[in-house]
């Protein structure tokens, strides 16, 4: 099986050999070891994925996974399945990284590319956990797209499920494809779900986005993605670092000139009380020239980076009616035109305005 590679990993399928090495920590010629790679639980997962070897054969892709920087190819830890999945196409999945390169959203990131590859191969339930205490742990799986689902004295218990899977799918489905491309349409991270026939529910929110519990934000962002005022200041500033991390790891390989105006991406939502962030660049109003096309493209293309994900509801701000001046009755005429014309599986927009001016012209257009 190929390697499977993310905007700034490589995720390494273990083979026996190399998981033997890991056991004995002895690097071969040309591996490459970050400083306290492996750590013991990179060991514990290696040993268990060669007692599956021995008992069932090699169990990939429902094996081990060695994360690999592609800055410096340096291997920093370890993520994979516990074992292959079960009659009801339902897997569990667990990671590690040396301290070293923890904080800097490697984990979600590698996270979210063997869920694209569990979605992929037709699974219906990926599930983990993490110790009450561990909250770093917690952070993750969220940002990664598992909710919580229970918790008991000791473990708080994660899973993301996808109705609909065929745990039959075939195994070489994503070999050496890039994870971030995978699927239906190329650019995000390969989270496919058929269109609903129905448009999705429109609510209306006085307030601030940042704190909507939704599958994903859309963030009004600027071409740099490195953050800026209004809702991409607030977004950046109450997401933390791990938002900013991925979106410089974008620029670093596939947006080296910048998000395009109209188009859209994802990224975590570090800690924010969503799981994923859309990046869209909205265009600047113009009184010489009809942008209206770019602005219902920011609709159009982050309802399909939704979509891509898996997620059912999203919020989103008045793209272009801020610093950008777009006049608000029109921004709100094709804000709400563009997202009951558009198919979609996302159940919920929510519109998160920030005045009772903006929430009037939405609530007229919505009706």
């Amino acid at each position: 099986m190929s390697d499977l590679q993310t905007a700034r990993l490589v995720l390494h399928p273990l083979t026996a050999a190399e998981a033997e090495r890991l056991v004995a920590r002895a690097p071969a010629d040309g591996e490459r070891w970050a400083p306290g790679y492996p750590t013991d639980g990179d060991v514990e997962s290696a040993t268990d994925f060669l007692g599956h070897c021995a008992a069932t054969g090699d169990p990939q892709p429902f094996g081990d996974y060695e994360i690999r920087r592609r800055a410096d190819g340096l291997a920093i830890g370890s993520l994979g399945f516990h074992r292959p999945p079960d009659a009801d196409g339902t897997v569990t999945i667990g990671y590690g990284l040396v301290p070293a390169a923890r904080g800097e959203g490697y984990a979600a990131e590698a996270l979210r590319g063997l869920l694209c590859l569990a979605r992929e191969r037709g699974l219906t339930r990926v599930k983990g956990d993490a110790d009450l205490g561990n909250t770093a742990s917690q952070h993750v799986m969220a940002a990664a797209g598992m909710r919580p689902v229970g918790e008991d004295e000791r473990v708080k218990y994660f899973e993301i499920t996808w109705p609909g899977g065929t745990a039959g799918a075939s195994a070489d489905a994503t070999a050496g494809r890039d994870v971030r491309t995978a699927g239906r349409t190329p650019g995000h991270d390969g989270r496919m779900t058929a269109p609903s026939p129905h448009p999705p529910a429109l609510t209306l929110v006085a307030g601030d986005i940042t704190e909507q519990r939704v599958d994903a934000v859309v963030n009004a962002a600027n071409s740099s993605l490195l953050g800026g005022g209004g809702v991409d200041g607030a977004i950046h500033r109450r997401g933390g670092p791990e938002i900013l991390a991925e979106c410089r790891a974008l620029r670093a390989s596939r947006y080296g000139k910048g998000l395009p105006t109209g188009q859209a991406v994802a990224t975590s939502a570090g800690r924010l009380p969503a799981h994923w962030v859309i990046h869209t660049v909205g265009p600047v109003w113009a009184k010489s020239e009809d942008r209206s096309d770019l602005l219902a493209s920011c609709y159009r293309e982050s309802l399909r980076v939704a979509d891509e994900l898996g997620a059912r509801t999203v919020a989103f701000p008045a793209i272009s009616a801020g610093i950008y001046r777009w006049p608000l009755d029109d921004a709100a005429r094709i804000a709400v035109e563009t997202v009951r014309a558009t198919e979609t599986a996302v159940e919920e927009v929510r519109f998160v305005l920030f005045d009772e001016r903006a929430y009037a012209a939405f609530a007229a257009r919505v009706g």
